[in-house]
């Protein structure tokens, strides 16, 4: 408990059935599972990438064991669609990213079996 919001939720009393949206359709029924996902569907037309923070991920932050961190080499084709060079030389990265269209991988992104958080 908390003294901002003394709602306690209990998971074993949800609803469990789909809930109609104001469209007659069910909430969220477009949106892909993540089971249905394919290996490089990261690197498909249309993905979206948002930039977290300027600092590299430290082995200190709680993160999923089952999210893949992915280092992008200066040969990869997503890096040179994330990394906008400044006059100085220097990468520039947007706040939100869409890729206009499908990449092919290069090197360990290949090998990555879930959706990535990229450094």
């Amino acid at each position: 408990q908390n003294s901002i919001d003394p709602l306690l939720i209990n998971v074993d009393h949800r609803d469990h059935f789909p809930k109609m949206g104001l469209d007659n359709k069910y909430v969220g029924d477009e949106y892909v599972q993540c089971s249905d996902l394919t290996i490089d569907s990261f690197l498909r037309k249309g993905a979206k990438y948002r930039l977290l923070g300027k600092t590299i991920v430290s082995e200190t932050q709680n993160i999923p064991s089952d999210v893949a961190i992915l280092e992008l080499k200066e040969n990869s084709h997503l890096y040179s669609r994330l990394c906008k060079l400044n006059p100085r030389g220097n990468c520039s990265y947007p706040g939100i990213a869409y890729l206009e269209d499908k990449l092919t991988c290069t090197d360990t992104e290949c090998l990555v079996a879930n959706l990535p958080l990229i450094v």
